[in-house]
């Protein structure tokens, strides 16, 4: 039972690069900058993603685990600061960015998508991509 479960876990980790093998990680880090995450891996979570919260701690950001890779949008709706959005394939490598996403109060907001299928999307304060000089390309390592 135990050689089992090990290969369908390796099996798990090999294809989606996050499975419930591991612990949820508890930070980001890109380049020499790491953050504290919250991670939103259900589907009640991810749709509620940052809505109503005043605001975003400096060092923080939300991670999102999608269910299986693809061009998964991000709409700011109730949100009430911008943020940088910052979309990671499974080979933990940035494949696309959107800096200084608007908030949106109203039924119709504008939804940011990647141009290359992701794994994770990373939502961190407006301004964060910038200072740290984050690009496409840019490995990024869960902790």
């Amino acid at each position: 039972m135990a050689k089992i479960l090990f290969s369908l876990c390796l099996a798990v980790y090999m294809f989606s690069g996050y499975g419930f093998c591991q612990e949820k990680p508890q930070q980001v880090c890109i380049k020499n900058t790491c953050i504290n995450i919250e991670v939103a891996d259900t589907e009640s979570s991810r749709l509620q993603g940052l809505m109503f919260r005043q605001s975003l701690d400096q060092d923080s950001g939300m991670l999102f685990i999608f269910e299986q890779a693809g061009r998964t949008g991000f709409w700011l709706k109730n949100v009430r600061f911008a943020l940088d959005l910052i979309w990671i394939n499974q080979d933990k490598k940035i494949v696309d960015i959107q800096t200084n996403a608007r908030p949106c109060q109203t039924e119709d907001c504008l939804i940011y998508y990647p141009v290359k299928d992701a794994s994770f999307g990373l939502e961190v304060n407006a301004g964060f991509v910038a200072r740290h000089k984050i690009r496409v390309g840019d490995r990024v390592d869960f902790r």
